[in-house]
């Protein structure tokens, strides 16, 4: 019996590559883990096609999964360039790139008007997601531009006050189109539950959380699109 005749009972019967007996996968899996620092892919948010892109470059209109953790960040960039001014990886104190610490609720960059429309903020609020799509055994990183913010955290609240915390629920994220009141389109956030986990997928959930965790805390953010009069960034290029 030749060598490919053997592995015949590992594998679908459709033409696919993919292993059909899951302990085998799992195996497979748990030993390539072994070999490499595992680390959260980045999946960006793509204006004007309203898409997710992923690091490989695949496209997902649409994405369902398990959001393990949410937090907040501010960023502060360059006029000129993009590059980062100042960063608040806990909301509360901003690191200057000159090292200077700055208090987020006294900093004149963090006040409506400050922006270079005269309207938002220079200095931009965002949510940091560790969300695992499904079919992942490994978490990625989703950066919400500040265009989001509001929807995702009516959302998030909505099941705090239902006692659900964030991986109890599997969801469905879209982005759908939006326009400033200066014409320009972006992509707001569009979100719902899909169903609620299975007591297996919500203790997968938490430990990959708990594991991860600080992988979130580290990731820095650039921005990819430098932002316009209307104040619509896309800040979906992540750092680890």
């Amino acid at each position: 019996m030749t060598r490919a005749n053997t592995m015949d009972e590992f594998f679908e019967g459709n033409g696919s590559n993919l292993p059909a007996n899951p302990d085998l996968m799992a195996d497979l899996l748990a030993e390539d883990l072994d070999g490499f620092q595992a680390t959260p892919v980045k999946i960006g948010i793509e204006h004007r096609s309203r898409c997710f892109m992923t690091a490989d470059g695949h496209v997902e209109r649409s994405l369902t999964g398990i959001i393990l953790l949410s937090q907040k960040t501010r960023v502060r960039f360059s006029e000129t360039d993009s590059t980062i001014e100042c960063l608040s990886a806990d909301y509360k104190i901003g690191i200057a790139s000159d090292g200077t610490e700055i208090s987020c609720a006294t900093c004149p960059h963090n006040q409506w008007g400050s922006g270079g429309n005269g309207k938002a903020k220079a200095c931009k609020e965002q949510r940091k997601l560790l969300f695992l799509p499904e079919g992942w055994e490994i978490p990625a990183v989703i950066f919400l531009p500040p265009t989001s913010l509001r929807r995702f955290d009516r959302f998030a609240s909505a099941l705090v006050a239902q006692r659900k915390p964030l991986p109890s629920v599997v969801v469905t994220m879209r982005l759908e189109e939006a326009r400033t009141d200066g014409g320009a389109v972006f992509a707001k956030l569009a979100i719902e539950v899909a169903r609620e986990t299975t007591q297996e997928e919500f203790q997968n959930a938490v430990a990959l959380r708990q594991a991860f965790r600080r992988t979130l805390e580290d990731a820095v953010v650039e921005a990819s699109v430098v932002e316009d009069g209307n104040g619509v960034a896309d800040l979906t290029e992540v750092q680890f």
